[in-house]
C-alpha cells in the first residue's frame, strides 16, 4: 500500500486539461453481472479532474492477476484520450 502511495506521489501531475470523472467509482457503484460488469452507478459526484481518480478501481474492484489485462484493455480503447502510461498508472496507485 505505502509503494503505491510513494510512486503516487513522486509521478508528475496531469499534464493537460481536466477531464469528466465519475468522482467516487468504487466497487459499490459497479454492477456485475455473470462475472461482467453491466453497469456503472451513483454520479453524484460526477466532477474534473485527472481520470487517475477513476481508473483506481483497478485496485479496488479486480483481483492482481486482471490488472495487466485492465491496463491493456484501457490503453487499446484509447484511454478515453489519456495513453495508459506508466504516470497514470502510478498516480491511480495512490488512491485506493
Amino acid at each position: 500500500m505505502l509503494r503505491g502511495w510513494d510512486a503516487a506521489l513522486a509521478t508528475p501531475g496531469l499534464r493537460r486539461p481536466a477531464g469528466v470523472l465519475h468522482g467516487d467509482l468504487h466497487p459499490a457503484n459497479i454492477l456485475v453481472d455473470d462475472g461482467q460488469v453491466s453497469g456503472v452507478i451513483d454520479f453524484g459526484d460526477i466532477t474534473a479532474g485527472d481520470p487517475a481518480t477513476d481508473l483506481a478501481v483497478a485496485w479496488m474492484l479486480l483481483p492482481p492477476g486482471c490488472h495487466a489485462g485492465f491496463w491493456s484493455a484501457y490503453h487499446a480503447a484509447g484511454g478515453a484520450g489519456v495513453r495508459a502510461g506508466d504516470a497514470l498508472r502510478a498516480r491511480a496507485s495512490g488512491w485506493p
